[in-house]
């Protein structure tokens, strides 16, 4: 996606601002922002663009005289081609490029939504007690909760990791993995890291292959090789771009992303596996809860 905002009144009249996929862009009128405007009725950072594969935002950053979206003052909203937004004494005039296809993924995902919990645990290992807790047409935040309350920690990542969207589902586990090693990470490690992070607010073929190669330099072990190998193996081919197409099992970014978090979660400390188990959880279900569509990870229910 392409965010174009075009000052067409105001002070800063004529000024365009673009956020590309996967950037987030700061405006205001101060040295401060990524984009300095002159409006001195814009607060020094006033508002916050970002545009990935969820969509394009504007958040408000607590600016003196607010942001507006159609003439409603907003905290933080979607944006869509079209709509106009005001801040500070300039209006602005918002156009998406790709929209269109992002609004067909939603319409997709929404259907997908309504889908039970039993959609999503297809193909994938449990446990016997994760089994028994599994009925019929339970809904996917109702099975996720009874996971945890259960302390079926492990069956909760693994869940939760094919209940997200495979960017999302990489995007979670960079986030609970970053923070897991800490400053223990070696420099390939992030770099595994980054290179997932890119393709979860990106995805596409050379970030996917970028990603293998990250995880190749980590000699694919640890879990920061794994998150990498998460994005890698989400489509495409596993095979080398000149030979015949191997395709990665339905599953396989669903068992990556299980297995770089019970390699972090005991991390410098097994004392603490259960504690970020739950802190992972947490960070998941709400990164879910915030998502505009909820595809399904596994295999199709057809």
């Amino acid at each position: 996606m392409l965010l174009t905002l075009k000052a067409t009144q105001g002070a800063a009249g004529g000024r365009t601002v673009i956020v590309r996929d996967g950037q987030t862009i700061q405006v205001g009128r101060s040295r401060w922002a990524d984009l300095c405007l002159d409006d001195d009725q814009l607060s020094e950072v006033h508002f916050e663009l970002q545009c990935d594969w969820k969509g394009c935002r504007i958040r408000d950053l607590q600016s003196a005289t607010g942001t507006f979206v159609n003439d409603a003052k907003v905290d933080v909203a979607p944006l869509q081609s079209g709509d106009s937004v005001v801040a500070g004494s300039t209006t602005f005039a918002v156009s998406i490029e790709g929209e269109r296809h992002a609004a067909d993924e939603v319409a997709a995902a929404a259907e997908a939504a309504a889908e039970p919990a039993a959609v999503y645990c297809r193909d994938l290992d449990w446990s016997q007690p994760a089994q028994q807790l599994l009925q019929e047409d339970l809904a996917p935040a109702d099975y996720l909760d009874r996971l945890i309350a259960a302390d079926l920690l492990v069956d909760a990542v693994r869940f939760l990791a094919a209940w997200l969207p495979k960017p999302a589902a990489v995007a979670w586990a960079c986030g609970c993995v970053r923070n897991a090693l800490g400053d223990s990470m070696r420099p390939t490690d992030q770099a595994a890291l980054e290179a997932a992070d890119a393709w979860a607010a990106e995805p596409d073929e050379s970030k996917r292959r970028a990603a293998d190669a990250a995880a190749e330099a980590c000699d694919y072990s640890g879990p920061a090789a794994s998150v990498a190998l998460a994005a890698f193996w989400s489509e495409g081919s596993l095979a080398p771009p000149d030979l015949a197409p191997a395709p990665p099992p339905e599953t396989a970014t669903v068992k990556a992303v299980t297995g770089a978090l019970m390699a972090a979660a005991p991390y410098g400390n097994p004392r603490q596996a259960s504690q970020r188990y739950r802190q992972f959880l947490d960070a998941g279900k709400g990164l879910q809860q915030n998502l505009p569509n909820r595809p399904v990870n596994g295999p199709s229910a057809s």
